[in-house]
């Protein structure tokens, strides 16, 4: 994801933005690390707050899929 690098663009700082989309300043730093990603009902939040377009919040070629965690 490209949470940091748009946050940035934005003139935003961590606290900035985890108060805009309504969450801690500890899950946008998560985020941008890749420790954990944001829910799906997030995103929407998170590109509004960043001034883009969803499908710019990732990087291209990104593997968005979700795995298969079935046994077979």
């Amino acid at each position: 994801m490209r949470i940091r690098e748009l946050r940035e663009a934005a003139g935003l700082t961590q606290t900035a933005l985890a108060l805009r989309v309504g969450v801690s300043r500890q899950a946008v730093n998560q985020w941008e690390f890749g420790v954990t990603w944001p829910s799906a009902q997030l995103l929407p939040k998170i590109a509004w707050a960043l001034g883009v377009d969803i499908s710019a919040l990732y990087d291209p070629g990104e593997d968005v899929s979700v795995p298969d965690t079935k046994q077979a």
